[in-house]
């Protein structure tokens, strides 16, 4: 799946099939921000592809290679997303704060304008305006939305910081599979997983051993009669 994140007129396309975060779309007048999870808790849960089944080698053996390929390249685009991210942040900041103070100035110029509806009996000097404009809802409207935009690109950071580690767990995990595969196929081939194989000679000390303990209890029952 491919998405696009822009603001201040660039733009880059990038593939989120493993990104669950939030993508940026930056507008001339507002900043949307549009959910992107993908159910990430199933396709980021990599348990099943680095379990171990000792019984079926051949199986697992056959699968490894697609398996590694598969979350390399999710740590690529991870790494890649994550990297483009922090270069960006910085300027979606300074669209955030240019649009907060965009949105003061305009709540300004209204109050200025229509001064004497908002305060008759006061005099409009700087110091009054100012401070009647944070009273406003208008402001606490603009300053909440600024706020909450900063956070979500603090979100939007720790997700992508999340994401490239939990990939760049998966192909760790994976390179110990492969190892661990190695070692087991290793022990198939010496005999590890066969019957333990019982010798005429065992057999026969296993018979004998039993015989006599057979013969010492029935001597101990006679001597105890």
């Amino acid at each position: 799946m491919v998405s696009t994140y822009a603001g201040m007129n660039h733009g880059v396309n990038l593939s989120v099939d493993s990104y669950r975060c939030g993508i940026h779309i930056c507008g001339d007048e507002s900043r949307k921000v549009v959910s992107k999870y993908m159910g990430m808790n199933q396709e980021n849960s990599y348990e099943n592809d680095v379990t171990v089944d000792k019984y079926n080698l051949h199986t697992e053996l056959e699968t490894l290679p697609t398996l590694i390929a598969k979350w390399r390249k999710k740590y690529s685009i991870a790494e890649g997303i994550l990297d483009k991210l922090t270069s960006d942040i910085p300027i979606f900041k300074a669209e955030i704060k240019m649009e907060f103070e965009m949105a003061v100035a305009k709540i300004e110029a209204d109050l200025r304008e229509n001064w004497d509806q908002h305060c008759p009996d006061v005099r409009a000097t700087e110091g009054a305006v100012q401070n009647k404009v944070k009273t406003l809802p208008e402001f606490a409207e603009a300053h909440k939305k600024s706020i909450n935009e900063n956070l979500k690109l603090s979100e939007e950071l720790a997700c992508a910081v999340e994401d490239k580690g939990t990939f760049y767990g998966a192909c760790r995990a994976l390179e110990a599979k492969e190892t661990a595969l190695t070692k087991l196929v290793k022990l198939y081939l010496s005999g590890y997983y066969e019957r333990p194989k019982i010798t005429n000679e065992l057999e026969k000390e296993v018979q004998k051993a039993t015989s006599d303990n057979l013969k010492s209890k029935l001597r101990t029952r006679r001597l105890t009669k």
